[in-house]
Protein backbone atom coordinates (compact mmCIF):
# COMPACT_ATOMS: atom_id res chain seq x y z
CA UNK A 1 0.00 0.00 0.00
CA UNK A 2 1.14 3.55 -0.79
CA UNK A 3 2.84 5.15 2.98
CA UNK A 4 4.91 4.27 5.35
CA UNK A 5 5.42 2.99 8.65
CA UNK A 6 6.75 5.78 11.46
CA UNK A 7 9.58 4.34 14.39
CA UNK A 8 7.52 3.89 17.27
CA UNK A 9 8.49 2.49 20.49
CA UNK A 10 11.11 0.86 19.13
CA UNK A 11 9.80 -1.22 16.53
CA UNK A 12 12.42 -0.39 13.58
CA UNK A 13 15.05 -3.41 13.23
CA UNK A 14 16.45 -2.07 10.40
CA UNK A 15 17.16 -0.36 7.61
CA UNK A 16 19.15 -1.89 4.41
CA UNK A 17 20.17 0.97 1.75
CA UNK A 18 20.89 -0.08 -2.10
CA UNK A 19 17.84 -1.86 -2.04
CA UNK A 20 16.51 -2.12 -5.94
CA UNK A 21 13.18 -2.55 -5.59
CA UNK A 22 9.98 -3.25 -3.15
CA UNK A 23 9.95 -7.16 -4.14
CA UNK A 24 13.55 -7.00 -2.42
CA UNK A 25 12.56 -5.13 0.72
CA UNK A 26 9.60 -7.67 1.07
CA UNK A 27 12.09 -10.72 0.68
CA UNK A 28 14.54 -9.10 2.92
CA UNK A 29 11.39 -8.69 5.58
CA UNK A 30 10.07 -12.04 4.90
CA UNK A 31 13.87 -13.52 5.83
CA UNK A 32 14.09 -11.67 9.09
CA UNK A 33 12.53 -13.72 12.07
CA UNK A 34 10.85 -10.26 13.90
CA UNK A 35 10.08 -8.35 11.14
CA UNK A 36 6.07 -7.98 10.53
CA UNK A 37 6.21 -5.33 8.39
CA UNK A 38 8.10 -3.26 5.85
CA UNK A 39 8.66 0.38 4.06
CA UNK A 40 10.02 0.58 0.82
CA UNK A 41 11.58 4.07 -0.24
CA UNK A 42 11.56 4.30 -4.35
CA UNK A 43 13.34 6.47 -6.57
CA UNK A 44 11.61 9.54 -6.17
CA UNK A 45 12.14 9.62 -2.07
CA UNK A 46 15.30 11.45 -0.82
CA UNK A 47 16.27 8.24 0.55
CA UNK A 48 15.82 6.13 -1.86
CA UNK A 49 16.08 2.67 -2.32
CA UNK A 50 15.79 1.90 1.39
CA UNK A 51 14.38 -0.56 3.20
CA UNK A 52 12.90 -0.68 6.60
CA UNK A 53 11.95 -3.52 8.26
CA UNK A 54 9.49 -3.37 11.16
CA UNK A 55 8.22 -5.33 14.12
CA UNK A 56 4.94 -3.53 14.23
CA UNK A 57 3.37 -0.56 12.49
CA UNK A 58 1.63 1.23 15.02
CA UNK A 59 1.69 5.03 13.63
CA UNK A 60 1.01 4.50 9.72
CA UNK A 61 1.14 7.96 7.33
CA UNK A 62 0.32 8.30 3.48
CA UNK A 63 1.85 11.59 2.76
CA UNK A 64 5.64 9.91 2.08
CA UNK A 65 6.81 10.31 -1.51
CA UNK A 66 7.17 7.28 -3.56
CA UNK A 67 6.83 4.93 -0.17
CA UNK A 68 5.59 0.97 -0.29
CA UNK A 69 4.84 -0.63 2.79
CA UNK A 70 3.65 -4.20 2.98
CA UNK A 71 3.47 -7.13 5.66
CA UNK A 72 5.73 -10.14 5.40
CA UNK A 73 3.25 -12.51 4.61
CA UNK A 74 -0.22 -12.60 3.55
CA UNK A 75 -3.01 -14.77 5.22
CA UNK A 76 -5.53 -16.14 2.77
CA UNK A 77 -9.59 -16.22 4.03
CA UNK A 78 -12.59 -15.80 3.66
CA UNK A 79 -14.45 -12.84 2.83
CA UNK A 80 -16.70 -13.23 5.95
CA UNK A 81 -13.61 -14.04 7.92
CA UNK A 82 -11.59 -10.81 7.37
CA UNK A 83 -11.49 -8.45 9.85
CA UNK A 84 -10.98 -4.25 9.49
CA UNK A 85 -7.91 -4.70 9.56
CA UNK A 86 -6.96 -7.07 6.92
CA UNK A 87 -6.31 -9.95 9.13
CA UNK A 88 -8.34 -13.04 9.28
CA UNK A 89 -10.14 -14.31 12.12
CA UNK A 90 -10.05 -18.33 12.93
CA UNK A 91 -13.04 -19.81 12.03
CA UNK A 92 -12.86 -22.58 14.68
CA UNK A 93 -12.42 -22.29 18.26
CA UNK A 94 -8.88 -24.26 19.82
CA UNK A 95 -9.78 -27.64 19.91
CA UNK A 96 -12.41 -27.78 17.37
CA UNK A 97 -11.99 -28.41 13.31
CA UNK A 98 -13.87 -27.46 10.78
CA UNK A 99 -16.07 -28.97 8.05
CA UNK A 100 -17.88 -26.73 6.09
CA UNK A 101 -19.29 -24.13 7.46
CA UNK A 102 -19.39 -25.96 11.06
CA UNK A 103 -16.85 -26.63 13.45
CA UNK A 104 -16.77 -29.51 15.28
CA UNK A 105 -15.01 -31.22 18.42
CA UNK A 106 -15.84 -34.56 20.61
CA UNK A 107 -16.50 -34.15 24.30
CA UNK A 108 -14.88 -37.16 26.86
CA UNK A 109 -15.29 -35.64 30.15
CA UNK A 110 -11.54 -35.36 30.51
CA UNK A 111 -10.96 -38.67 28.96
CA UNK A 112 -13.58 -39.92 31.83
CA UNK A 113 -16.34 -39.79 29.43
CA UNK A 114 -20.13 -39.77 30.55
CA UNK A 115 -22.66 -42.00 31.62
CA UNK A 116 -25.81 -40.01 30.64
CA UNK A 117 -26.45 -37.92 27.52
CA UNK A 118 -28.09 -35.17 29.68
CA UNK A 119 -24.01 -34.45 31.16
CA UNK A 120 -22.65 -34.19 27.53
CA UNK A 121 -25.59 -31.94 25.95
CA UNK A 122 -24.71 -29.78 29.03
CA UNK A 123 -21.40 -29.20 28.76
CA UNK A 124 -21.82 -29.18 24.63
CA UNK A 125 -23.96 -25.80 25.09
CA UNK A 126 -21.85 -24.15 27.93
CA UNK A 127 -19.51 -24.05 25.23
CA UNK A 128 -21.83 -22.58 22.44
CA UNK A 129 -23.09 -25.33 20.36
CA UNK A 130 -25.24 -28.84 20.16
CA UNK A 131 -24.52 -31.94 20.17
CA UNK A 132 -23.92 -32.82 16.09
CA UNK A 133 -26.20 -33.48 13.23
CA UNK A 134 -25.08 -35.24 10.52
CA UNK A 135 -26.19 -34.66 6.66
CA UNK A 136 -23.94 -36.67 3.99
CA UNK A 137 -22.27 -39.72 3.50
CA UNK A 138 -18.84 -36.91 3.50
CA UNK A 139 -19.94 -35.22 6.79
CA UNK A 140 -20.28 -39.22 8.44
CA UNK A 141 -17.31 -39.93 6.89
CA UNK A 142 -15.57 -36.77 9.10
CA UNK A 143 -17.32 -37.10 12.03
CA UNK A 144 -15.76 -40.42 12.34
CA UNK A 145 -12.38 -39.30 11.47
CA UNK A 146 -12.78 -37.57 14.93
CA UNK A 147 -14.11 -40.46 17.65
CA UNK A 148 -12.39 -42.90 19.30
CA UNK A 149 -12.09 -46.16 17.59
CA UNK A 150 -14.77 -48.84 18.47
CA UNK A 151 -13.46 -51.79 20.69
CA UNK A 152 -15.06 -55.04 21.18
CA UNK A 153 -14.32 -55.28 24.75
CA UNK A 154 -15.57 -52.13 26.23
CA UNK A 155 -19.22 -50.81 25.42
CA UNK A 156 -19.09 -47.38 24.45
CA UNK A 157 -19.57 -44.63 21.72
CA UNK A 158 -20.46 -41.54 20.85
CA UNK A 159 -23.06 -39.68 20.82
CA UNK A 160 -24.79 -37.60 17.91
CA UNK A 161 -27.64 -34.84 18.35
CA UNK A 162 -30.67 -37.24 17.10
CA UNK A 163 -33.63 -36.37 19.46
CA UNK A 164 -35.89 -39.28 19.79
CA UNK A 165 -39.78 -38.98 18.46
CA UNK A 166 -40.84 -42.12 18.13
CA UNK A 167 -39.20 -45.69 17.53
CA UNK A 168 -38.56 -45.27 13.43
CA UNK A 169 -38.24 -41.06 13.76
CA UNK A 170 -36.09 -38.97 14.92
CA UNK A 171 -35.13 -35.22 14.40
CA UNK A 172 -31.76 -33.01 14.89
CA UNK A 173 -31.61 -31.09 17.98
CA UNK A 174 -30.29 -28.07 16.53
CA UNK A 175 -33.37 -27.96 14.08
CA UNK A 176 -31.34 -28.60 10.96
CA UNK A 177 -33.38 -31.27 8.70
CA UNK A 178 -33.33 -35.17 9.21
CA UNK A 179 -31.70 -35.63 5.64
CA UNK A 180 -29.57 -38.15 5.63
CA UNK A 181 -29.00 -41.58 8.07
CA UNK A 182 -26.78 -44.41 8.31
CA UNK A 183 -28.40 -46.74 10.67
CA UNK A 184 -26.60 -50.77 11.24
CA UNK A 185 -29.54 -53.35 9.97
CA UNK A 186 -32.56 -53.65 12.76
CA UNK A 187 -31.74 -50.16 13.98
CA UNK A 188 -32.94 -47.87 15.26
CA UNK A 189 -34.05 -49.83 18.25
CA UNK A 190 -33.68 -47.46 21.07
CA UNK A 191 -34.01 -43.31 22.25
CA UNK A 192 -30.27 -42.39 21.90
CA UNK A 193 -28.16 -42.37 18.58
CA UNK A 194 -24.19 -43.18 18.68
CA UNK A 195 -21.82 -43.58 16.22
CA UNK A 196 -18.79 -46.41 17.20
CA UNK A 197 -20.37 -48.82 18.81
CA UNK A 198 -19.86 -51.49 16.37
CA UNK A 199 -16.07 -52.36 15.74
CA UNK A 200 -16.63 -54.19 12.37
CA UNK A 201 -18.70 -51.03 11.35
CA UNK A 202 -17.87 -48.07 13.20
CA UNK A 203 -19.24 -45.95 10.98
CA UNK A 204 -22.88 -46.89 11.21
CA UNK A 205 -25.36 -45.53 13.94
CA UNK A 206 -26.83 -48.04 16.62
CA UNK A 207 -29.44 -46.77 19.16
CA UNK A 208 -29.97 -47.54 22.58
CA UNK A 209 -29.98 -46.36 26.46
CA UNK A 210 -29.42 -42.86 26.93
CA UNK A 211 -27.95 -42.87 30.48
CA UNK A 212 -25.68 -45.83 31.60
CA UNK A 213 -26.63 -49.11 33.60
CA UNK A 214 -22.97 -49.64 34.66
CA UNK A 215 -20.78 -50.53 32.22
CA UNK A 216 -21.67 -48.41 29.52
CA UNK A 217 -19.87 -44.95 28.90
CA UNK A 218 -19.81 -42.43 25.93
CA UNK A 219 -18.33 -39.56 24.26
CA UNK A 220 -20.25 -37.00 22.54
CA UNK A 221 -20.20 -34.46 19.30
CA UNK A 222 -20.37 -31.16 19.57
CA UNK A 223 -20.97 -28.93 16.77
CA UNK A 224 -21.17 -25.40 16.22
CA UNK A 225 -21.27 -22.82 12.97
CA UNK A 226 -17.96 -21.13 12.13
CA UNK A 227 -16.98 -17.97 13.41
CA UNK A 228 -18.03 -14.76 11.05
CA UNK A 229 -17.84 -11.26 11.17
CA UNK A 230 -20.07 -8.73 10.59
CA UNK A 231 -20.35 -7.62 7.13
CA UNK A 232 -20.03 -3.75 6.73
CA UNK A 233 -20.20 -1.46 3.82
CA UNK A 234 -17.44 1.67 3.80
CA UNK A 235 -18.09 4.87 2.55
CA UNK A 236 -15.19 5.71 0.09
Amino acid sequence: MPGECEVFNDNLIEIMSSIGNVELCEQMCTLTPECNMFTFLGHENHLRFSCFLYKSCEVFVTDCTDCTTGYSHCDICDFEDMQSDGTCTAPCDEGWTMFGDSCYTILNNQNQQYDRIDNCREECTSLGGTLGSIHSKEENSFVYSLIRPARKDVADGTFLGAKYVDSQTFVWEDGTPWDYENWLPDEPSGECVEMGWDEDKPKKWASGVCNSVGYIWWDCLCKQPKHTVQRRLIDI
